[in-house]
Order: structure tokens, then C-alpha cells, then sequence
């Protein structure tokens, strides 16, 4: 079973797929469920099956403020902590413990969204990713990756009114790391740690440097496509509808 609606697992399920579902919400936790049944050939593998594999990765907007913007706010949180304690209030504690209030409340101005889907954008193509897993080198195939999106989507607001950006790319496959490199990469930039000029050339064979990897918590994958299986095989496993459905709930 996967983390999240798309991805799949071979397995040999009952001819009554439906029932085969039901059967199996019945024995998983109210916050899991298997969305769809469907029969694949007997040598299928849901991993080296697929052509492509879509990620999400979702982080939290007051991380991307520059050292400007995070002293401001950290310094407005300490004068209103302090006339709490003044006057006997105490802070609960939301999602992220004792996170000041100034950076909960912090949304990504429209011009910073701009520049990090710009960023991001600059991941797509066919390029070496050396510098972000420590799995492959410069020059070394396996090193070259085909990325066929990246992008950064709505924001979106948690529980305690966090504002969460999740961010979204489609490749044919990732390395160790690299996703949540990319994304340490991004919020560098971002922040101001890092220019936009070396950041656009940290493909380039002759550049190797060190990158941030993001913590793994906010990562999940998100789906797993299989065009080249659907046109080879009678049953096919296209999930489609099913997302449809599930963006609706």
C-alpha cells in the first residue's frame, strides 16, 4: 500500500475488484484507504514499470524569508511575548510547538511566489544533477536526469493558519536526495543565501558544491504513471478519475 492515492503495489487480488477494495479499507486505519483495484499482468512491478513519478513536497511559507524578514519578525514576536508575560497570557502550543507567532502568520508576498516558480522552473529539462546526491559525478550518466516539470502551486493554509507551499515536479525517475536538494537549492535563492546565477549553473559539469537537503518529512510521492505499460497491456493503469474524485473530497 502507498502513502498517498497514486502510488501503486503489484499484488494478485481477487477477480472482484470491489469487494477486494472493501476488504481491505475494512482492515486499515480510518486515515488510509485504497481508492481502486486493478488487475495487472503477472510480471507487472509498480516501480521499474513506470516512465514517470510525480513527488509533491510541501513547505511551510516563513521558511523562505530572507534574514531581513526573519529578524523583523522574530523581534516582533519577542515584544508581544513579553507584554503576554506582562499581563499573565501564555501561548498554546499548535503544529510546530512554540513557533512565534510572526512567522505562523507569514504569507509568501505575490512577487517572492513569482521568483520560486522562476527558480524551480530552471529544473526542467535533461541535465546533470551531480550536486544534488551523493550517489553520482559530474560527467557520470546516471547523473543526467529528465525532469518534465517543477513547479510551486497555491498555497494552502494548515490547521493553526500555517501557510504551506507544496511543490510539485514530474520526472522519469530521482536520485537519493535529489528532490529534497532541489528544493534546499530553491529556498536558498529564496532566502538570499545563494544567487540566482549560481544556482542557474549547478548543472554545469565543471561547478560541484554543496547543497541543503530539505527534511524528508515534507515529501511524499504523489503518483506513479505507466503510459507504456497502458499501450502494451488489455487492463489499464491510468488513475485518472480516481484523482478527479479525490481533488473533489
Amino acid at each position: 500500500l502507498g502513502d498517498a492515492p497514486g502510488p501503486a503495489r503489484d499484488a494478485a487480488f481477487p477477480d472482484e475488484a470491489d469487494r477486494a477494495r472493501r476488504e481491505l479499507n475494512a482492515e486499515l486505519p480510518e486515515d488510509v484507504r485504497v481508492l481502486d483495484v486493478r488487475r495487472s499482468t503477472r510480471i507487472f512491478c509498480a516501480k521499474t514499470n513506470r516512465d514517470s513519478v510525480r513527488y509533491t513536497y510541501v513547505v511551510p511559507s516563513f521558511v523562505l524569508m530572507n534574514r531581513g524578514e526573519a529578524m523583523k519578525a522574530l523581534k516582533k514576536s519577542k515584544t508581544e511575548a513579553e507584554e503576554e508575560g506582562r499581563n499573565g497570557e501564555g501561548g498554546g502550543e499548535g503544529e510546530f510547538g512554540d513557533l512565534p507567532a510572526a512567522l505562523a502568520e507569514y504569507r509568501l508576498p505575490p512577487e517572492k511566489m513569482e521568483l520560486l516558480r522562476q527558480i524551480l522552473s530552471l529544473y526542467e529539462g535533461t541535465k546533470s544533477f551531480h550536486n544534488f546526491t551523493p550517489r553520482a559525478k559530474a560527467g557520470e550518466a546516471q547523473a543526467c536526469r529528465y525532469i518534465m516539470s517543477f513547479r510551486a502551486e497555491s498555497p494552502l493554509l494548515g490547521p493553526d493558519a500555517v501557510e504551506w507551499i507544496p511543490i510539485v515536479t514530474v520526472g522519469q525517475s530521482y536520485m537519493l536526495h535529489q528532490i529534497k536538494r532541489m528544493v534546499g537549492a530553491a529556498v536558498d535563492v529564496l532566502r538570499g543565501t545563494r544567487t540566482r546565477d549560481e544556482f542557474g549553473r549547478m548543472s554545469n559539469l565543471d561547478l560541484e558544491t554543496s547543497v541543503p537537503t530539505a527534511p524528508s518529512q515534507g515529501l511524499f510521492l504523489d503518483m506513479s504513471f505507466y503510459r507504456i505499460y497502458n499501450k502494451k497491456a488489455d487492463a489499464r493503469l491510468d488513475w485518472g478519475e480516481i484523482e478527479k474524485e479525490d481533488k473533489k473530497r
